[in-house]
């Protein structure tokens, strides 16, 4: 029994008006606004976004209005969420871009400040807290940790590069497997569970690199603050992203046997000159 204004909020009523008496001038099916935004009030005086469209029904008492009110509330939820998640899209597909540039050109003496600075991409990008990239040596050492943490973290203990602490998650590494737990719950060893627990990490994700089929070294992603559960597509943008740390554990071992052999000719060309003389 009120009129429609009182359903409008204070500073919407005059952008209204203007709308409603256009509509009068020329009374027409159509709806109201446009491509503008029109808000409405709910009982309890909070505002949101409608659709509304105008019929004229003319009757011998005159024109009449049928008003067909549309709550927005639900569409522009899905909007936002759809436009936030082809933001993330396109954040991922430019950093993984931008990664695999670097990564191919970079000079040997920049490689590790170059994956400092993608762990720090990742960590920020994706939400993490602790992102580690490393070498599993043969005798199951964790060598040439290269870290990022986000600032208020502690940053990671000497135990977190010692093999003989992650007996359970080192093993399913050297198969390739993915080491992935929401909760320290989930850890079946207690060496591990133990260690994860020491380090303050909540939930990780761990994703083997392997050269030539063989596992060389892998990338750690742990949360401190909060658990996390890591959905599929996560897991899957963040083993797209490893695939270019791969190349560069591909790259070390090139050239560290670039090295070796190099070593190996300068030995064998002193002792042809020694032979000589």
């Amino acid at each position: 029994g009120q009129a429609v204004d009182h359903r409008i909020p204070d500073a919407a009523r005059p952008g209204h008006a203007r709308l409603r008496a256009q509509f009068m001038r020329s009374p027409v099916a159509r709806p109201m606004g446009a491509g503008r935004d029109l808000l409405a009030l709910r009982r309890d005086g909070s505002a949101f976004p409608v659709e509304i469209g105008l019929t004229p029904i003319e009757t011998p008492d005159g024109t009449w209005v049928l008003a067909a009110i549309v709550d927005l509330s639900a569409r522009r939820q899905i909007e936002q969420a759809t436009r936030q998640a082809l933001e993330s899209e396109l954040d991922f597909e430019r950093l993984v871009a931008e990664l695999s540039v670097d990564f191919i050109n970079l000079p040997a003496g920049e490689v590790d400040d170059r994956i400092r600075k993608a762990l720090g991409q990742i960590g920020q990008t994706f939400g993490i807290d602790r992102c580690t990239f490393f070498n599993v040596d043969d005798d199951g050492s964790l060598t040439a940790p290269l870290n990022w943490v986000r600032e208020g973290i502690p940053p990671h203990d000497a135990i977190a590069q010692a093999g003989d602490r992650f007996p359970w998650a080192l093993a399913k590494a050297r198969r390739g497997e993915t080491i992935c737990f929401t909760s320290l719950d989930e850890v079946p060893h207690p060496v591990d569970r133990e260690t994860y627990r020491a380090l303050g990490t909540r939930s990780t994700l761990t994703i083997p690199l392997a050269v030539s089929g063989n596992v060389m070294g892998a990338v750690r992603f742990n949360m401190v603050r909060s658990e996390r559960t890591w959905d599929p597509e996560t897991v899957q943008r963040l083993r797209v992203i490893a695939a270019a740390f791969g190349g560069v554990l591909a790259r070390r071992k090139a050239d560290e046997s670039l090295a070796r052999a190099l070593t190996e000719v300068k030995r064998l060309r002193v002792e042809l000159q020694t032979e000589n003389l």
